[in-house]
């Protein structure tokens, strides 16, 4: 664990409420964009996997994607909650 992680992990929940309030105004405006990835390329990229991965989970119905034609598309919150609840884990 990283010396920032440790930091992290010993501070409360106090503390860690004001720091983020506090770094907020420097931070980037988050996107609330849930929207649609189209192609294995932006699905991969988005998961952080190589593009042959995808392909793999989606032939074997392991990934919640779906087809527009030939194009794998998926939503980003849905990819989301698929990570949380242990991604493509082997069985």
């Amino acid at each position: 664990m990283s010396v920032l992680g440790a930091l992290w992990a010993e501070a409360s929940e106090q503390d860690r409420a004001e720091f983020v309030q506090q770094i907020k105004p420097y931070l980037p405006a988050q996107q609330s964009d849930d929207g649609w990835l189209r192609g294995a390329e932006a699905i991969a990229a988005y998961i952080d996997c190589p593009v042959s991965r995808v392909y793999k989970l989606s032939s074997a119905a392991r990934i919640p994607v779906e087809h527009d034609g030939s194009i794998l598309v998926a939503r980003k919150s849905v990819l989301d909650a698929w990570i949380r609840a242990g991604g493509g884990k082997c069985p």
